[in-house]
């Protein structure tokens, strides 16, 4: 390797840790979140931990073309996500499997106790009704 290759490999190398050492600083410094409000106030910094064991009313999302009333499912519990919410690595054709089509749908146990499957990103809220 000749003098001017050398050299070049010095400065790369100096340019690099410099950038090492500066970047890091610049993504620790995270801003921190002011306190969220409510009609100017601050809200309780409590954290609330939902009760899925209870019973609970779920609001869907409305279909399309529907009066835009969100849908109900009363007087249920929340069993859990399929497949955990993961991919269950199987593939996407029918004939293999469910693929990741059904990896975000939530598991709803009905008043009857049927079970009902819907996309997650369906749920709108939900309103806890208490133990059963």
């Amino acid at each position: 390797m000749n003098h001017v290759n050398k050299a070049l490999l010095v400065i790369f190398g100096i340019i690099i840790g410099v950038c090492i050492a500066f970047i890091p600083r610049g993504c620790t410094n995270k801003r921190e979140r002011p306190e969220p409000t409510l009609a100017g106030q601050e809200l309780p910094a409590e954290g609330i931990k939902i009760n899925f064991d209870g019973l609970l009313d779920v609001y869907l999302k409305p279909y399309s073309g529907s009066n835009n009333s969100p849908r109900v499912i009363s007087h249920c519990k929340i069993l859990g996500v399929v497949n955990g919410g993961r991919n269950s690595g199987r593939t996407s054709s029918w004939k293999g499997g469910y693929g990741n089509h059904f990896g975000n749908w939530v598991c709803l146990q009905l008043e009857d106790g049927k079970r009902m499957f819907t996309p997650l990103s369906d749920i709108e809220y939900f309103i806890e009704l208490g133990e059963k």
